[in-house]
């Protein structure tokens, strides 16, 4: 399975940039108003979209269109060879410009890479790679690298025993006054169905837990509006570039994100923590 796994990796990188499944819908008040809503993000944005819902936009939802994407083929090939598991690990925004309300946006995606097997703290993985653009006519209005491990879920889930809330996080040093989110059920579901993410294991606590993880957890995408959330609270006047961020340890329902941060010349260092250590660690860039 490997070489053919490398092989067709190789055929679709080689294709570049390609049209990526249309958008659902143009953007909209709605969506904007329950995703600001679910995340807690009290900003007007008047008739702009927040940037970091620049992925939402192209997220099928429910929906079988997303399966003909650049890089669905790798995805069932390793859903095929066992490796069923799926999180999210790294995503970077640059952006152009704000999305506007009633903009039809135009999507493009190149297929990035595949890397492994390797050995992860949820089982044995691939870890695969692809970019997202986004376009308002000819104008490009964000791009994306999106990065997911693809694992193979262990035989056994861990076991599970009730012995009182999670750690308290510990945090760090910070410039910025912290953020502090509970993570109740309602929180984690309510907005990954706001980014349109219905990943079963963002939902489910019986499947999340048959691939390896104690409960359900935040989506990526979540992770990306808080960690813009922060930044623009802590600096409301600014006017975002870009956000690059990495994952760490998850963030299930239950506990407690605590976003702590520090400004380095144009740009902020976000990190937030868990019971469980470093959930997200991020760069916000400002224009």
């Amino acid at each position: 399975m490997h070489e053919k796994l490398v092989e067709t990796a190789e055929r679709l990188a080689a294709l570049g940039e390609r049209p990526a499944p249309e958008p659902p819908d143009e953007v909209n008040a709605a969506m904007i108003r329950n995703w600001t809503q679910a995340l807690g993000d009290t900003r007007d944005w008047g008739d702009e979209a927040p940037p970091a819902m620049a992925q939402v936009w192209s997220m099928q939802g429910l929906s079988s269109a997303g399966k003909d994407s650049p890089a669905a083929e790798i995805l069932r090939m390793l859903d095929d060879g066992g490796y069923t598991g799926v999180l999210g690990t790294n995503c970077e925004h640059a952006y152009d410009r704000p999305a506007r309300l009633g903009e039809r946006l135009r999507a493009t995606m190149r297929f990035g890479g595949v890397a492994g097997p390797k050995r992860t703290a949820m089982g044995e993985g691939y870890f695969v790679t692809w970019y997202e653009s986004w376009y308002a006519g000819d104008e490009r209005v964000a791009e994306m690298l999106f990065r997911v491990l693809k694992f193979r879920p262990m035989a056994s889930a861990p076991t599970l025993t009730v012995a009182g809330p999670p750690a308290t996080p510990v945090v760090p040093p910070s410039d910025r006054p912290p953020l502090t989110i509970e993570l109740t059920p309602t929180f984690v579901i309510s907005t990954a169905i706001a980014t349109r993410d219905f990943t079963p294991v963002h939902h489910d606590p019986a499947l999340a837990r048959a691939q390896g993880s104690k409960d359900i957890f935040l989506n990526i995408l979540t992770t990306m509006g808080l960690v813009q959330r922060y930044a623009l609270e802590t600096h409301p006047d600014a006017a975002l570039a870009g956000i690059r961020l990495r994952l760490g340890a998850p963030a299930y329902a239950g506990d407690t994100l605590t976003l702590t941060a520090t400004r380095e010349g144009d740009s902020l260092e976000v990190l937030g923590t868990v019971g469980l250590g470093t959930h997200v660690q991020a760069t916000v860039t400002f224009r």
